[in-house]
């Protein structure tokens, strides 16, 4: 690190002398601009012609200058747009909304008896229980059309579509 400091420290005392001693601006001489011939081959230039006395010049009016009072020439330095016009429009073909479907079963199958030849199912809604038989109603929205061993076939009343529910074997 010793050798460091002395290179560092020679190194600065070098500007330091550099910045009293390096510059004499009392030295420097001004070199005044020298004519010269031309060169060969070069033409000669020619000198100005001398200037006759200024002249002013009638003002003319702007329709003179520009033209006549044409749509297009107004529209020289008229404002313009640079955005590009907007997409054609484009035809959306609407499609009719899909037919209402009738909501899935909301009823669980519990169980099914035969009761004087006529089947009888029993179903499960929330906390409440239907004992279900041929034509009877149920909560006004659902009707039970057939009941057979294998299949309870039940009609959705708002839309009149008609579901089947299996409830077992034919046992």
């Amino acid at each position: 690190m010793r050798a460091r400091h002395l290179t560092l420290g020679v190194m600065f005392l070098a500007a330091v002398w550099l910045n009293w001693f390096g510059d004499d601006p009392s030295s420097a001489k001004l070199v005044a601009p020298v004519e010269r011939a031309d060169a060969p081959g070069v033409p000669a230039r020619t000198a100005a012609a001398p200037a006759s006395s200024p002249a002013i010049l009638r003002l003319r009016s702007r329709s003179e200058l520009m033209g006549g009072t044409d749509e297009q020439e107004q529209l020289l330095f008229g404002s313009h747009s640079w955005t590009p016009p907007p997409p054609p429009p484009v035809e959306v073909k609407v499609e009719p909304p899909p037919k209402p479907v009738a909501p899935p079963l909301p009823f669980i199958y519990l169980g099914k008896k035969l009761e004087n030849g006529k089947w009888e199912a029993f179903l499960a809604r929330g906390g409440d229980t239907y004992v279900v038989r041929e034509k009877s109603l149920i909560d006004g929205t659902y009707r039970a059309e057939s009941i057979t061993p294998t299949t309870l076939t039940i009609t959705y009343l708002p839309l009149k579509q008609i579901q089947t529910m299996t409830i077992g074997g034919a046992d």
